[in-house]
């Protein structure tokens, strides 16, 4: 099991790692598909309406302080329902990490690695996933904490070096999309990446101060949303909402069109190279949750042995998922929200409610539970 500690600090690096990572990249094109130069609105309405959905997972976490998302859900809802749930949460801890595997294998094999096989790609990359994970949580997280500050700096370096090639009429007029498509413009959002942030209730108990880590957790999620809405913004200002709506990677056409004095041009490499780290550490926690969460609900000792194999079958899955980019931009287009929804809403909010009344009725009898 695992018995390695993060502080509040490591926690809100994880997650806004986790909250950038995949969405800077798919986010502007999916959204402003639909919304045009209203996307980046519709990325600050997500956020607004994901506060709550964070609020949710705090509240939950906060019950069984000691105790993981599977090791509650079984004592909230009783043994068998309970493991009927938990084995619903291991399966989409499987599927959203084989999914992110494949975002990240099209990305490089359509954009650098041109002549790989996507498996053999794949394979390296998640052998060095799996290498972190039987190193624990903290390791990890304390590898991200060293890669942040680069992380920013060059996010901050982009959005400066855009600045010359704005034009605000990209973004005129303002709120001309109907309200029905920057509904779906927002439902859409919040699957990508706000419900995959239940995630984290497999870490809670292992951050050494929960109480801070309340306040860090919101933060860290509103400053990722933050960083999505400025890449969505900028997307829109310099390529226009035309060419982001039909763009597949419309970051990588961001850093192409950057050119600081004739000298810095096309930067797209180092794009890649931020998103590569930000996606490592979002593969690599949703993966420690589906290790953690096999053996916390079969009740094993140890969670290493079961890395090689889980590592298989994930990158198996993600090559049977989807046949490629186009056919994951389709599912990506409302059906992934609608699949992933009873994780990242549904059963959260039974789990409390459920909880709430057990709660009620054992302080009626003088015998409250607690985590």
């Amino acid at each position: 099991m695992e018995k390695g500690r993060i502080s509040p600090m490591q926690l809100g690096i994880l997650v806004f790692m986790f909250v950038i990572s995949s969405a800077t990249l798919l986010i502007p094109p999916l959204v402003t598909f639909y919304t045009k130069q209203d996307a980046w609105i519709v990325s600050i309405i997500t956020m607004l309406v994901a506060l709550p959905v964070v609020w949710l997972y705090i509240a939950l976490g906060m019950r069984y302080p000691n105790l993981t998302l599977i090791e509650y859900t079984e004592r909230i809802l009783g043994k068998w329902f309970g493991k009927a749930v938990s084995s619903l949460f291991i399966f989409y801890f499987l599927i959203i990490t084989a999914t992110l595997l494949r975002q990240l294998g099209d990305m490089l094999v359509t954009l650098v690695l041109t002549d790989t096989p996507i498996q053999w790609v794949e394979l390296l990359f998640f052998s060095l996933v799996v290498a972190a994970i039987r190193l624990g949580i903290e390791v990890s997280s304390r590898a991200a904490e060293i890669f942040f500050p680069w992380v920013l700096a060059f996010l901050l370096f982009l959005f400066v070096a855009l600045l010359p090639r704005i034009e605000w009429k990209n973004v005129q007029p303002i709120f001309e999309s109907p309200l029905n498509m920057m509904a779906k413009g927002v439902f859409i959002h919040m699957g990508i990446p706000f419900f995959d942030l239940v995630i984290f209730l497999m870490i809670f108990p292992y951050v050494s101060d929960l109480r801070k880590a309340k306040k860090v957790y919101f933060v860290a999620m509103i400053a990722g949303s933050i960083i999505i809405v400025m890449v969505t913004l900028m997307s829109t200002l310099v390529l226009g909402a035309n060419l982001t709506g039909r763009s597949i990677y419309s970051v990588f056409e961001l850093a192409r069109s950057v050119d600081v004095g004739n000298f810095i041009q096309r930067i797209e490499v180092l794009v890649g190279g931020i998103w590569f780290i930000t996606m490592f550490f979002k593969i690599a926690v949703c993966f420690y949750a589906s290790v953690l969460a096999i053996v916390q609900l079969f009740k094993l000792k140890h969670y290493k042995p079961l890395t090689f194999p889980l590592g298989m079958l994930v990158i198996s899955l993600s090559m049977v998922m989807f046949s490629n980019t186009v056919d994951f931009r389709q599912v990506a287009r409302g059906l992934w929200t609608t699949s992933i929804m009873p994780y990242g809403l549904f059963f959260p909010i039974i789990l409390l409610v459920v909880d709430s009344i057990k709660q009620r009725r054992a302080i009626k009898k003088g015998n409250p539970e607690n985590g």
